[in-house]
């Protein structure tokens, strides 16, 4: 486990794909379970995928569906 941004512990991996993976994750601050979405490492520098990371999370934060997940913080820098 490992934690990070001084509020997220990780808890065990849910998925990964060729850009990323998602852990699951608990948030130290609001004591829930979360998961978090992160970037993989190889693309950590890459402006294009940077942008698209922004945008998603703010799109997707826009939306309120059950088949949508909430998200409630977004940000860069953390390494796994």
């Amino acid at each position: 486990m490992r934690t990070f941004a001084d509020r997220y512990r990780t808890t065990s991996p849910i998925r990964s794909g060729d850009m990323g993976e998602v852990w699951g994750a608990k948030d130290l601050c609001l004591t829930r379970n979360v998961a978090v979405k992160l970037v993989a490492a190889e693309f950590t520098n890459d402006s294009d995928t940077r942008r698209r990371f922004n945008s998603e999370a703010r799109i997707t934060a826009r939306l309120h569906h059950p088949g949508v997940p909430a998200v409630y913080d977004f940000g860069h820098g953390v390494d796994l």
